[in-house]
């Protein structure tokens, strides 16, 4: 199901049949994916940050500018 998903349909069809090439084939796609080799057929990414969401610390005084409530 990951290669559909990815917008891979032919190859998603081919696993389906052979029942992922007898298990090799999800071994591999789970290697490919883990790894960010393989993305969605459409060229966007998916890469996610290694350190995870961060946060920034926002400093405010009297200069600060709010914008008020809506």
């Amino acid at each position: 199901m990951d290669r559909f998903y990815l917008g891979y349909p032919g190859m998603g069809l081919l696993k389906l049949v052979t029942c992922g090439f007898f298990l090799v084939g999800y071994y591999v796609d789970i290697l490919l994916i883990g790894t960010q080799q393989l993305g969605p057929a459409d060229g966007t990414h998916y890469k996610i940050p290694v350190n995870g969401v961060r946060l920034t610390k926002v400093v405010a005084d009297d200069n600060t500018y709010q914008v008020p409530p809506s």
